[in-house]
């Protein structure tokens, strides 16, 4: 259960296994759970109001207007009866409060109305219908935060990428707490490869993941020189060894090389059926390789096309985006704020700030605001993930995207792929 000691909150177990009360199962919270609360709870100052609405945003699965929230913020305390020692007052002094701790107990937002946690000890079920009446009554439309693979599978429209991880064993223990706070706030899709830091990458997703794993939707990618049959089998061991796993979610081939296509296809579609991988895509594959994949055997069982995508490298939405979007197949975006060229933006800094957010973060905004896009930016320092992560409660307004689209003018010719 959680107490209230003076202003600050301690977190207990309260037993094991399920209880049922009312005709209702109270679910005991899990060790991740209780994690992410007292990670609410001891975060330092200096919090901003837009990272308490993008935790608030998260648990409800709903966007507040930034004019509507401290009387919503009201409104909720007032609700649920907690003192109001445990919360921010104003939310900006950084104190999380008890609000989202509690509320992300109560489970996922589509399952508010059926589940509770006994973690907590004020988090009862109609006080959390209370809460969530509040919250769709203040609320407004909030952006997508899933997109569906061709498959069916739903999977976030933001993830965590990985690229330059893993490079320096010095760096390897910044690096594994970002990732598990982009867990902590719901960011589950994470991309990695072979090719990054010679397999180092890998190793350092695999320290952040242990103990966490089903909560992850793992990307990961091959080589070309490694995209023989033989090859791609001890590639895709390898990587498995190395993240302590026993599958990856989606493999990728990381771009084209000398191997004949429907080879690296065969064994990709080996590597499924055995349950070493979940999905295979492809990345850096331009129209005529989409277009040459589509008429192979399989070839349609793709479920991504990872490329560069952001504001400056529009040139996909001529003719690739089109494709992979009439064939049902999202693109997965690498460098969506251009390694970090776009946070210095100054026209992106205006539009900002309407939003009472950074640049980086309305470039971002941009890139999962595209149907079918999942953007997958990387970081290393600890509020540049809590920046990404809020970014996904952006909602760009017509005038934005004009202003955008002046800024940064799309494609009117086929430009060929870029990579970097």
């Amino acid at each position: 259960m959680m107490k209230n000691s003076g202003s600050r909150l301690t977190i207990e177990n309260t037993g094991d296994g399920n209880r049922s009360t009312g005709g209702r199962t109270l679910v005991q919270a899990s060790e991740r759970r209780r994690r992410y609360i007292s990670m609410l709870l001891d975060h330092p100052t200096g919090r901003s109001t837009a990272m308490e609405l993008s935790y608030i945003n998260l648990i409800f699965g709903v966007k507040f207007k930034r004019s509507d929230f401290l009387s919503t913020h009201k409104r909720m305390r007032t609700a649920i009866s907690v003192p109001s020692s445990v919360f921010a007052t104003p939310p900006e002094d950084g104190s999380i409060g008890l609000l989202s701790g509690m509320a992300r107990e109560l489970g996922h937002p589509a399952k508010r109305h059926e589940n509770t946690c006994s973690v907590v000890a004020v988090a009862n079920l109609p006080r959390y219908d209370k809460l969530a009446k509040i919250a769709e009554e203040t609320a407004m439309p909030s952006p997508s935060v899933t997109t569906t693979l061709p498959s069916g599978e739903a999977v976030p429209v933001l993830g965590q990428g990985t690229w330059m991880m893993g490079e320096d064993r010095s760096g390897t223990a910044d690096e594994v707490a970002a990732l598990r706070l982009g867990l902590d706030l719901g960011v589950t899709l994470i991309d990695t490869a072979e090719m990054y830091g010679s397999g180092g990458a890998e190793k350092v997703v695999g320290e952040a993941i242990a103990g966490r794993r089903d909560e992850v939707f793992l990307v990961s990618k091959v080589l070309p020189s490694n995209a023989s049959r033989n090859g791609v089998i001890r590639a895709c061991e390898a990587s498995l060894k190395r993240m302590h796993t026993d599958r990856i979610d989606l493999y990728l081939l990381h771009w084209r090389g000398g191997v004949p296509l429907a080879e690296t296809i065969a064994v990709f579609e080996e590597l499924r059926q055995s349950g070493k991988i979940r999905h295979w895509g492809v990345s850096n594959f331009d129209t005529d390789d989409m277009e040459e994949m589509s008429r192979l055997s399989k070839g349609k069982n793709a479920q991504t096309n990872q490329v560069l995508y952001n504001l400056t490298r529009r040139g996909i939405e001529f003719d690739l985006m089109p494709l992979c979007r009439a064939g049902g197949l999202p693109v997965m975006a690498y460098s969506p704020v251009e390694q970090g060229a776009l946070a210095d933006d100054k026209g992106l800094a205006a539009i900002a700030t309407r939003h009472d957010a950074t640049a980086a973060q309305v470039a971002l905004a941009w890139v999962m605001a595209q149907p079918g896009v999942i953007a997958i930016p990387k970081a290393t320092r600890l509020e540049h993930v809590r920046q990404n992560a809020a970014a996904r409660d952006i909602a760009l307004t017509a005038q934005d995207l004009a202003e955008l689209d002046s800024l940064f003018p799309p494609p009117q010719r086929k430009r060929p792929l870029e990579m970097i």
